[in-house]
């Protein structure tokens, strides 16, 4: 009697109600439904954290490392305040101050090797004695060494006029 009745009450049940012992294909496809979802949502969520990065990579920015360490900390730390300021500085060229910089210094270098007369002036080494020896109280002769050294001044300051009225 049990039969008959199980018999007669199965075909009204909605189909994704399964039989006692039978796999649920609709908790199976579900799961995977959710899975694959849940993959696709992490993935579309690292790529737009990783939009400003890409936009300074491709724009060659040289605030491009700035930009990648704010998309990283707005990542890990959930504060769209660091993503905004990411996104900010990849979207705007900032000028290059460097190169005005080494062009300014460059320019003050060839200036003052014109003044000067010379090339390159050779580096003091720390290494080398002369250059870290201290006066000694046993030196009398510093009213001599203050007469050469102001004579070569001299000779040093007529060389260089010279030089600049010759190329005028």
């Amino acid at each position: 009697m049990a039969e008959q009745v199980g018999d007669t009450i199965t075909p009204h049940l909605p189909p994704f109600i399964t039989s006692p012992g039978d796999t649920d294909t609709l908790f199976a496809v579900v799961i995977v439904f959710i899975v694959l979802l849940l993959l696709l949502l992490g993935i579309m969520y690292l790529k737009l954290h990783a939009i400003p990065e890409q936009m300074a990579h491709q724009s060659n920015h040289t605030q491009f490392q700035l930009v990648a360490v704010l998309s990283l900390l707005a990542l890990f730390t959930h504060n769209n305040l660091f993503w905004i300021t990411a996104l900010l500085l990849a979207t705007i060229k900032l000028p290059n101050y460097e190169g005005l910089l080494e062009s300014i210094s460059k320019s003050l270098v060839g200036i003052s090797e014109k003044m000067s007369g010379t090339v390159d002036a050779p580096a003091v080494e720390l290494s080398d004695a002369s250059a870290l020896k201290e006066p000694s109280d046993t030196d009398t002769d510093t009213d001599t060494d203050t007469d050469t050294d102001t004579d070569t001044d001299t000779d040093t300051d007529t060389e260089v006029a010279t030089k600049s009225q010759e190329e005028t």
